[in-house]
């Protein structure tokens, strides 16, 4: 870990706020964390952290976005701060790593307690989770596992998640088709700039503007 930063807070320190934008991502060494977020004008709290855990890390995957939540200190803490750069030569040096990152996130967006989601949200998370994919030689991403991972992600039910990577397909930013033993795929175009590319393709088309429902039913912490 001599490349990144450790990084440490005193009991009752925020080590970060709801609402901001954020920059970093931690891993947790020592102390507790607890994860907590508005909610009806009162604080909830989601989530008590202990040692190894990975918080903040949507502010790595996902660029520009807001805090969904305020992490503190409940003692001492000891972590290793991790920024965009970083995160990113950590995942080229450990391909391994890709799943780990993107079951966190599963976890993570699942225990949302809002109860809208962003269309924006939802389509950086599908562009990005492509792109890391094909980053890593996966060049035909399995069109079922990826739409149960959306669905999964956003607590959307599968019609709905579809429609997302149907748009895509639409628009032209990815090709889906059958491979010989049927099984259905999706191919990027504009490989060197599809994050760039795909995410200015689906603002113009006001697609990031829109809203769609969580499903009903589903709990959240």
């Amino acid at each position: 870990m001599a490349n990144y930063l450790v990084k440490e807070f005193d009991k009752g320190a925020v080590i970060f706020r709801e609402g901001d934008v954020g920059d970093a991502a931690y891993l947790l060494q020592k102390g507790r964390v607890e994860v907590s977020k508005q909610a009806s004008g009162r604080s909830k709290v989601l989530a008590v952290l202990s040692p190894v855990s990975v918080f903040g890390e949507m502010a790595v995957l996902l660029p520009d976005l807001k805090r969904t939540a305020t992490a503190t200190a409940l003692s001492r803490v000891k972590t290793v701060m991790i920024n965009k750069k970083s995160f990113d030569s950590f995942v080229e040096q450990t391909p391994n790593v890709i799943q780990s990152i993107l079951s966190v996130l599963v976890r993570r967006l699942k225990s949302s307690t809002e109860r809208f989601i962003h269309s924006s949200s939802i389509y950086h998370g599908l562009v990005l989770t492509i792109d890391i994919l094909r980053q890593h030689a996966i060049e035909d991403v399995d069109y079922m596992k990826l739409n149960k991972m959306l669905a999964d992600a956003f607590s959307l039910d599968p019609k709905h998640s579809k429609t997302y990577i149907d748009k895509l397909d639409k628009l032209g930013l990815v090709k889906i088709w059958r491979n010989q033993d049927g099984v259905k795929k999706i191919r990027i175009y504009e490989q060197d700039h599809f994050v760039d590319h795909a995410l200015k393709l689906l603002a113009e088309a006001k697609m990031l503007d829109e809203e769609i429902p969580v499903n009903e039913g589903i709990s959240s912490i």
